[in-house]
């Protein structure tokens, strides 16, 4: 079977370049993916000597309970050693349209944006987009335009870019309507006002889980996740014991109904993750949803 143990961020520069360094050859691509369990910073001093022999693009990507850790130094490194920097914004990076998280995240400095706006601003599913520092090398990598064609838009006769020159698809949908449509109804400030107002309701249902004796807050609350379990007093000393109750307590919750919550995994504990996404979410939804890990854990643990 092989030993699955996961290597700890001491061993993985080592593990890094021994995988890599006698494969890599100029002009190769590497993509690195980085969330809260990993010591990202550790993968520097290797990622710094592959740097002259290959060229890579780094995906920050945390999507367990909030914002990249190290986004800025991961940009002050890509910057040093011309690099691309590309972050996975997924769920949480529309949350930089908020001034007090644009600050923390570090999203102004990255070559390439990916997210979802099928998340956060409930557009119907499905919608990522990507935004680009520079498109011309986008256009430069996937146009079949030869370049005694190509226009510029706005210059001559050059209208609008036609979008089959920045990707893989010649022909495509109107995918973009829909979010289009989203973001004229709001506007920026309703933008703004949407996601601040799930920023301060989860940082409202991590005061009730602080509240609670019977409840133990895993993580801090950067965006709109809270992370936690049911850990009543006297409870099994037993970590996996502890795992497997809130493993229950999650099944159960999402059987009956009364509240949604879903889980990940934190410094190697189970955790129930609650995500606040909806518009239409209150302050009573989230007492519902404590109350429910509540009652239910006492129901389990009787």
């Amino acid at each position: 079977m092989g030993n699955s143990r996961k290597p700890s961020s001491s061993e993985l520069p080592e593990r890094v370049a021994a995988a890599l360094g006698p494969a890599v050859t100029p002009g190769a691509h590497l993509v690195a993916g980085v969330s809260g369990g990993l010591d990202s910073m550790a993968l520097v001093s290797v990622l710094a000597g592959l740097a002259s022999r290959m060229k890579f693009s780094l995906r920050a990507l945390h999507v367990n309970h909030g914002i990249s850790p190290n986004a800025g130094r991961w940009a002050d490194f890509c910057a040093a050693q011309d690099l691309w920097l590309h972050v996975d914004g997924a769920y949480g990076a529309i949350a930089a349209a908020v001034p007090e998280v644009a600050k923390r995240c570090g999203l102004a400095r990255v070559d390439s944006l990916a997210l979802d706006p099928h998340k956060w601003l409930s557009v119907p599913v499905e919608c990522g987009a990507v935004l680009v520092r520079d498109a011309q090398g986008l256009r430069d990598t996937f146009s079949f335009v030869p370049p005694y064609l190509r226009t510029e838009e706005g210059k001559g006769f050059g209208g609008l870019p036609w979008f089959s020159e920045y990707g893989f698809q010649q022909t495509r949908g109107f995918r973009a309507l829909k979010l289009w449509l989203v973001l004229q109804q709001l506007g920026r400030d309703g933008v703004q006002r949407h996601l601040a107002r799930h920023l301060a309701l989860a940082r409202t249902l991590a005061d009730l889980v602080d509240a609670a004796p019977d409840l133990e807050r895993l993580a801090p609350v950067e965006l709109s996740i809270v992370c936690f379990r049911y850990k009543p007093a006297g409870a099994s000393p037993d970590a996996a014991a502890v795992d497997a109750l809130n493993k229950r307590i999650m099944e159960t919750a999402q059987a009956e109904g009364r509240a949604f919550l879903t889980n990940t995994t934190l410094a190697g504990r189970f955790a129930l993750r609650a995500c606040v996404l909806h518009y239409g979410t209150t302050e009573a939804d989230l007492e519902a949803l404590v109350s429910t890990v509540r009652d239910v854990g006492v129901r389990l643990t009787r």
